[in-house]
């Protein structure tokens, strides 16, 4: 508090509700634990999926699917918050002939839910209003539909730089990081090859600067290209489509 900067901690404690110190530890733990470890497993898992499956990792007419498709796929088999919505019931409830006792935590796993036997209809189409990797009711997931967009954007962006990634292990010898609530990769490892990116976007130069700022990018020598690699045709429409 005493030294707030330009983060996401800082502006929690600028907000008009004047967070208490408590209410900072368990805000800010909610945001990593159920947000951005989300997220990051979403964003690996997904990748995963892709880097493993022919229906994704298709060539540029091969017809692959969307980086969308496979994050819903992700979500209905393997959701990156595997348990998680810990309940405590008011008081005694029997659920399926097993007693559930009165303010004992009682732990959702939406995996676990996913593979309910009434959804297998929504399953075989993957419907992406019948999962529960985003909860359900009033503590559902508040932002699911940005958390989308953001594994979407960086999967996409990834797989455009880096045309040729491919997984530098078979897949079932991947390790997954042990832990009651996510479904987490230890590690992703990936083969690739390095790639020069374009340096980013200067401000517009002033009259006086202009001169020099046109000498120093004509001296600045050119940029390697990406290599030629396999097709991502759905990130090429998807751009058409957002146009």
């Amino acid at each position: 508090r005493a030294e707030p900067g330009d983060d996401l901690t800082s502006w929690l404690m600028e907000h008009p509700a004047k967070l208490s110190d408590e209410e900072m530890v368990h805000q800010v733990t909610i945001m990593l634990g159920a947000g951005i470890e989300a997220e990051r497993n979403l964003i690996a898992n997904g990748l995963l999926l892709i880097l493993s499956d022919e229906r994704y990792f298709g060539g540029l007419y091969s017809g692959g699917l969307l980086v969308e498709d496979a994050l819903n796929e992700v979500l209905w088999n393997s959701p990156p918050i595997a348990n998680y919505a810990t309940h405590f019931p008011l008081q005694d409830v029997d659920l399926g002939g097993v007693t559930l006792p009165a303010r004992q935590p009682v732990l959702i796993s939406f995996a676990a839910a996913n593979t309910d036997p009434a959804l297998s209809s929504s399953r075989q189409m993957l419907s992406t209003r019948a999962h529960l990797a985003w909860g359900s009711g009033p503590h559902a997931c508040p932002i699911k539909d940005s958390a989308s967009l953001i594994a979407v954007v960086a999967i996409e962006k990834l797989l455009n730089q880096l045309p040729d990634i491919e997984l530098a292990v078979p897949a079932d010898e991947l390790q997954w990081r042990p832990g009651p609530f996510h479904r987490a990769l230890s590690e992703l490892p990936a083969r690739f090859t390095a790639v020069q990116t374009a340096p980013a976007p200067r401000p517009a130069a002033t009259p006086e600067h202009a001169t020099a700022a046109g000498n120093e990018r004509a001296a600045a020598p050119a940029e390697a290209t990406a290599p030629q690699g396999r097709g991502r045709w759905w990130s090429s429409f998807l751009n058409w489509w957002r146009v």
